[in-house]
């Protein structure tokens, strides 16, 4: 199983913490569970330490295109190394 980490989403915003929490103890329990991996491109929307507000629709929750492609890029090889 990929776990796909919990995205910094202008939406929020105010709960960035516990994203970021959250995040991390789903990575500890995979640690432990050889059949889950984690996928974590958290980072990547980020800007300056900001949610880059130009990854994501309107609703600020949502990706768009440019968003989207940065999962597609992240997750291809993540899959192809998984089936090796």
């Amino acid at each position: 199983m990929i776990y796909i980490a919990i995205t910094p989403t202008p939406s929020r915003k105010a709960y960035m913490n516990q994203v970021f929490k959250a995040n991390q103890l789903i990575k500890n329990y995979a640690l432990k569970n050889d059949q889950l991996y984690v996928l974590d491109v958290s980072q990547e929307f980020l800007l300056d330490g900001r949610t880059n507000e130009t990854l994501f629709v309107g609703d600020g929750l949502h990706l768009n295109n440019n968003g989207y492609e940065i999962w597609r890029k992240s997750i291809a090889p993540l899959i192809d190394d998984i089936l090796k």
